[in-house]
């Protein structure tokens, strides 16, 4: 089980790894079909769920200076 304090990672056979804020996933009652959380082709399996301590996303700041032609 995780609380919003956790993030959810799903491992595939094929090498791919998703990893969200459990925050994030919505919850449903019982007569509802359930929520997906990753596609995976037809031949591809999920081999691994787990529970992490959640991490914040460094926000990459990207400063473009745009040089103006000089008139000189």
């Amino acid at each position: 089980m995780v609380d919003d304090t956790n993030d959810a990672m799903i491992i595939s056979d094929d090498g791919v790894i998703i990893r969200m804020p459990a925050k994030t996933i919505s919850t449903f009652g019982r007569v509802t079909r359930g929520v997906i959380l990753m596609r995976v082709g037809e031949d591809v399996k999920v081999i691994s769920v787990a529970a992490a301590p959640h991490e914040e996303e460094e926000e990459e700041e990207k400063v473009s200076e745009v040089s103006e032609p000089s008139e000189e």
